[in-house]
């Protein structure tokens, strides 16, 4: 079976299609599933290895620089509710069985079409980037074009007109998106919450002030806030993100926080910077009073294996 080399910023989803189109095989998902029974044949050295573990192994690489720079792992689980923080990777940390196909299957194919020219000038085929597939940016951070379908005939690369908002929420996502690790809810609550204080913004329930999404309504392109969620002002996704200040036990999607780092700071290093910055001992403690109180408990952690398709898969629950 011929694997070829990971690319810069090349989406695992993109390789397996790839390796998928090289060896005859119908889909990406194929491709790993041929990977994974291949490599438990040798049941010895893969024991209790997640899948990452294994196709790292197989393309020549680590394992945690598989996962921090050719999935959308860092975008999907930048805050976590329980526990330390992740260090995306890391083997001891293992993955849920829903979630693996999610990585192994793009959500959507979008490319720049100057990239794709460069890439067929370059390498004589064109790949699908991890950074063209982030929530809300629908432009090639490089060449600030617009992004298009993959598969779009004779793509012609257009300008993306955007305002400094869109352009500071590109910035921050491309950031978070190269994080080595996730950040503790506690920290995420406290650093908006603080920052929507400091502007004057509803940071209590039933305070007469505004709130954080009518501030975002405010600020940001109607237009953009309509692509990217349709019924922000009146949905439940607006309900959401008001509370993306005091929750303490669900985290809220990455582009929620991306989203409230670009309308609370007028730059995305000064937002980085504040967002970023770990609790101190007296802010934890603080943190750790409020969960008390709210009747939040740390449920213990196990992990089986689920075996399936010649492979295994370590599930946490």
């Amino acid at each position: 079976m011929h694997i070829p080399a990971l690319l810069p910023d090349e989406l695992l989803a993109g390789h397996l299609h790839r390796v998928a189109s090289l060896n005859g095989l119908e889909s990406g998902f194929k491709a790993a599933l041929m990977i994974a029974e291949m490599k438990t044949q040798h049941r010895t050295t893969c024991a209790g290895r997640t899948w990452f573990e294994m196709y790292a192994e197989t393309c020549g690489i680590d394992a945690a620089h598989l996962v921090r720079a050719h999935t959308l792992v860092p975008v999907m689980q930048l805050v976590v509710g329980r526990g330390a923080p992740i260090s995306y990777g890391d083997p001891t940390y293992r993955v849920r069985e829903k979630q693996t196909h999610s990585w192994i299957v793009p959500r959507s194919s979008l490319s720049c079409p100057e990239c794709h020219q460069e890439d067929l000038a370059f390498w004589g085929f064109a790949y699908l980037r991890r950074s063209a597939q982030l929530p809300g940016i629908d432009w090639c951070m490089k060449h600030g074009t617009q992004l298009q379908d993959r598969d779009a005939e004779d793509p012609q690369g257009v300008p993306a007109i955007l305002s400094v908002e869109e352009h500071r929420y590109g910035e921050i996502f491309g950031a978070l998106l190269d994080l080595p690790r996730s950040i503790p809810i506690a920290q995420a609550s406290k650093r908006v919450r603080d920052r929507m204080r400091a502007l004057g913004l509803r940071w209590r329930s039933n305070a007469p002030a505004t709130s954080i999404s009518e501030w975002a309504s405010a600020l940001m392109p109607p237009s953009w806030l309509k692509r990217r969620w349709h019924d922000f002002e009146t949905g439940q996704r607006g309900q959401d993100f008001d509370s993306i200040h005091s929750t303490l036990k669900f985290p809220l999607p990455t582009s929620h926080y991306a989203l409230a780092l670009t309308v609370l700071y007028d730059s995305s290093e000064e937002a980085l910077i504040d967002f970023l910055r770990p609790l101190d001992d007296d802010e934890l403690a603080a943190a750790a009073e409020v969960a008390v109180a709210r009747g939040y408990h740390r449920r213990s952690r196990s992990t089986r294996v689920v075996e399936g398709s010649g492979h295994k898969i370590l599930v946490s629950r």
